[in-house]
């Protein structure tokens, strides 16, 4: 495993407050890590220490292997992709030129920048010919957060920090918006930093959950193994009882089937009880539990490739509890 991000014994004081204490941990290149805890459990902090918007007080934070103590601060910032909640696009630019931002900083030509803004607008789902020379406050707040995103991604920094990023929208649009990130980085496989206080939004994204309660670390783990073997009560509290609910999730419908030679039924009777085999086993289940039995698995072009049934799951998630960590 190579690390993108270590924290070395990281500790933050305010004064006499310790806000992180003795923080030691790895963050893969290429995963989506997950910082998540109570309000006040440090969160947020360790992750504005990566760039340097605070700086530690003790320990040692290395960013692809330089401390960044002994980094510019500014260069730092400009190699490292952030995105807040508030998302904080200009008003008086343009969705172009807001995306533009850091490749004006750093002195990209005109037409570059246009490209690589077009670019990104087109991979987050918002056509440069219609968004890019609107303003801020001609769009939802969802398409605001996706133009910030883009503008996270601009330079092409191998490091993206995202504070809450979806916490001021609908359910619906945060919903939708969790699902294009997840499409967005299994295309561009970058490291992330992702703070959240929603443990489903957590264990949807997250290739790794550092759970965390007055500035250490309780448990440092991926979803499946957070969730099944939570290390404390307090973590058992805090991902809640639904916990096995919770890791049906993350996983496939396709995984957990009984295969069949491929039949094609897309001429059969549209009251064929079937779910695609892409839904995770979480929303399959409210569909096995209207059908009783089992259901028809199909892949995306309507053929059958296996059946599940609520016996498939429930020996999944005892096989899981079975295994180790």
């Amino acid at each position: 495993m190579t690390a993108a991000i270590e924290f070395q014994g990281v500790e933050k004081r305010y004064g006499t407050t310790l806000a992180l204490e003795n923080i030691t941990l790895e963050v893969p290149k290429g995963e989506l890590v997950v910082l998540i805890g109570p309000s006040g459990c440090g969160k947020s902090t360790l992750l504005r220490l990566v760039n340097r918007m605070i700086e530690p007080s003790g320990g040692k934070l290395l960013v692809e292997g330089q401390n960044v103590l002994e980094a510019d601060a500014v260069r730092l910032r400009r190699s490292i992709g952030y995105v807040i909640q508030s998302i904080g696009l200009f008003p008086h630019m343009t969705i172009f030129e807001n995306v533009e931002v850091v490749p004006s900083l750093l002195n990209w030509d005109k037409l570059k920048k246009r490209s690589r803004a077009a670019e990104l607008l087109n991979m987050v789902g918002l056509e440069p010919e219609k968004f890019g020379s609107r303003y801020p406050k001609q769009l939802s707040g969802g398409q605001q957060q996706r133009v910030g995103i883009a503008r996270a991604l601009a330079a092409d920094p191998q490091i993206l920090l995202m504070d809450e990023p979806f916490g001021a929208v609908d359910p619906i649009t945060r919903e939708r918006l969790q699902e294009e990130f997840l499409r967005i980085q299994r295309e561009i496989q970058k490291t992330i930093l992702f703070v959240t206080h929603d443990i489903d939004e957590a264990v949807k994204l997250a290739d790794r959950i550092c759970l965390m309660r007055d500035g250490k670390v309780e448990q440092y783990a991926t979803p499946e193994n957070l969730l099944a073997y939570p290390s404390s009560d307090f973590v058992r509290d805090f991902v809640g009882a639904d916990r096995e609910l919770k890791r049906l999730g993350r996983v496939s419908v396709a995984s957990l089937m009984r295969p069949v030679a491929k039949v094609d039924i897309r001429f059969q009777t549209s009251e064929t009880a079937s779910v695609l085999g892409t839904l995770s086993a979480r929303d399959a289940l409210s569909r096995l539990l209207e059908a009783g039995g089992e259901l028809l698995v199909l892949d995306a072009q309507g053929g059958i490739i296996g059946t599940i049934s609520l016996n498939d799951l429930t020996v999944a998630n005892m096989d899981y509890r079975q295994r180790k960590p």
